[in-house]
């Protein structure tokens, strides 16, 4: 297969790269079936897509359970501060290659291979298992370069990966999107909850692993957190500690998934992916949309020699005003169900370890 769509930053088309000759070719893992018969919907020629969430997250369960078994495996999640990494899924340091794995491209070729190869699209536990192949069995690592890679098709402009040509038909062309509850069509943008997916199994995963008190030395040892990136973290530890108390987080999960109809995950799980969507999302977003200059507009109007109280306060409430829908259309329910699979995944590897 070619890919068909023009990079958003420069205009040229995406060419059929050669493979880098360190990337090893995977042998084929067993194609996953479904877990009962009334696991997916079809319609005429539509994709498979997961009845329920619940059915969704039991599926990408045993996926990555089958892209692990029988091989030999390493943790790595020791060697990643859980704050950088946060900082780095949100793109608030946009810059630093600190967690890219240099894997990213070979990830990208062999994912293309194996398609071509087979002439059938790949399942995120194929996904995980050929990244698994490329970064030695190392958990941590494979988790993020999957998300690396999958961003930068995504997003494009990602030099420090090496994957500099956005690509959204990839999604489309070589992997298959069935833990998705939503009907999709060729032009549904399938790249977010993909890429969302694998970068909060990585958090989960870390975080899980590292406990309670290794999270304290994570943020003691930080070079990149901000406020904002650290939030969700020492929040997230501290429900999980509540997550295990007697009743727990169960009553929160209980309502969120039943009024959401989200799949029931555990509280920090939970908390991740709000973290994500709230902090990063709705609020940042509010920020650069205009609740940032209202605030500062506001606060030049009570100085000393500012303007007078009940001067412009209407440029400042339409300020807010357009913060508020900005921030608002930052959520996405498609992502925020991938992020909260992908947390869940996340814990639910950390278990095996």
């Amino acid at each position: 297969m070619t890919q068909r769509i023009q990079s958003f930053a420069t205009g040229s088309v995406y060419p059929a790269a050669k493979p880098p000759a360190e990337a090893p070719e995977s042998p084929v893992p067993p194609r996953a079936a479904a877990t009962d018969a009334d696991a997916y919907v079809t319609s005429g020629t539509t994709p498979p897509r997961a009845a329920s969430p619940s059915a969704a997250l039991q599926y990408l369960r045993g996926e990555f359970d089958r892209a692990l078994k029988g091989r030999s495996l390493t943790s790595g999640a020791k060697e990643v501060n859980v704050f950088d990494l946060n900082a780095y899924l949100a793109h608030t340091d946009s810059a630093n290659d600190l967690h890219v794995t240099g894997r990213e491209v070979a990830l990208r070729e062999a994912i293309t291979q194996q398609v071509e190869r087979t002439g059938k699209k790949l399942q995120p536990g194929d996904v995980l298992a050929l990244s698994l192949d490329l970064n030695d069995g190392n958990v941590a690592k494979s988790l993020i370069t999957a998300h690396n890679t999958l961003r930068a098709l995504s997003r494009g402009d990602d030099m420090a990966t090496g994957v500099e040509e956005q690509d959204l038909e990839f999604f489309h062309d070589y992997l298959d999107t069935r833990f998705r509850t939503e009907a999709t069509t060729r032009k549904t943008d399938l790249s977010d909850e993909w890429y969302h997916l694998f970068g909060m199994a990585a958090l989960g995963f870390v975080s899980q692993q590292k406990g309670f008190w290794a999270l304290r030395q994570d943020s003691l040892a930080a070079t990149n957190a901000s406020l904002w990136s650290a939030a969700p973290i020492w929040a997230g530890s501290v429900l999980n500690t509540l997550a295990k108390l007697p009743g727990g987080m169960d009553t929160l999960t209980d309502w969120v998934a039943n009024r959401y109809g989200m799949a029931k995950t555990d509280g920090a799980a939970l908390f991740d992916a709000l973290g994500e969507q709230v902090v990063f999302g709705v609020l940042m977003n509010g920020m650069d949309g205009g609740w940032n200059d209202a605030l500062k507009g506001a606060l030049d109007r009570i100085k000393p020699g500012g303007k007078s109280i009940g001067e412009d306060w209407g440029e400042v409430l339409d300020q807010l005003s357009r913060g508020w829908k900005r921030g608002a259309s930052a959520y996405e329910a498609d992502e925020f169900k991938a992020e909260l699979y992908g947390a869940d995944l996340g814990r639910h590897l950390a278990k095996k370890f």
